[in-house]
């Protein structure tokens, strides 16, 4: 029997929607810390592996009773926290995302090489020091790009885009961003990190994700 033209008409109406309602998935998760005020966005393809960092552990060296907020997501088939804080170079992106407190004994000291050099030196003092006092495992620095961001709100802060080699591994791209507030007070961190072939694959991926960070401190 054929179709009525009812029949037929609902029915296009349903593909019609379904066709909208997956045109109109969303591409990208949020990640938002509403009492902090921090804000970044990744591709729902990325997997939160937060879970896997315990309250007690530090994320790169720093105090964990300072740690405010931590966040961590891997883009890899199979994602663990490690790809995001260890030291091999990771095959697919991963993210760190930290807002921690400083204390007060610290915060006169805060410049934007400071915040450069949170996880890695990447200053020009801090290099030539490393140059003179080589760290074991750490070398190989290369510096593709170094911005100073002033947002507004009393917030200052600066993204550079590096590699290292480290423990003689092949070199790795980090891209760093660290803003901290008027007072000095509070350390607001991203960190996406890659090996050099994935970065150059995946690089518009990455730039979306910490482009995407925000802070806001009002």
């Amino acid at each position: 029997m054929a179709a009525r033209p009812a029949t037929r008409r609902w029915g296009a109406v349903l593909a019609a929607a379904l066709a909208l309602t997956a045109c109109g998935a969303p591409e990208w998760t949020y990640v938002t810390n509403k009492e902090e005020r921090t804000y970044a966005k990744v591709p729902t393809s990325w997997r939160d592996v937060s879970a896997e960092v315990p309250p007690t552990q530090g994320v790169f060296g720093l105090d964990p009773a300072r740690l405010n907020w931590v966040q961590v997501f891997d883009a890899d088939a199979a994602p663990t926290a490690e790809h995001a804080m260890g030291l091999a170079p990771p095959s697919a992106p991963a993210m760190v995302v930290v807002v921690f407190t400083l204390p007060e004994q610290q915060r006169g000291s805060v410049s934007l090489d400071f915040l450069r050099d949170l996880v890695f030196p990447v200053s020009e003092r801090s290099r030539t020091l490393l140059a003179m006092q080589p760290v074991a495992g750490l070398d190989d620095f290369t510096l593709y790009a170094d911005q100073t961001l002033t947002p507004g709100d009393g917030l200052r802060g600066v993204r550079s885009i590096f590699s290292y080699a480290i423990n003689g591994g092949p070199p790795q791209v980090f891209d760093q961003t660290a803003y901290t507030n008027d007072d000095a007070s509070k350390i607001y961190l991203i960190m996406l990190r890659c090996s050099i072939e994935c970065f150059a694959e995946r690089g518009a991926e990455i730039d979306s994700v910490a482009s995407s960070f925000t802070v806001r401190e009002n």
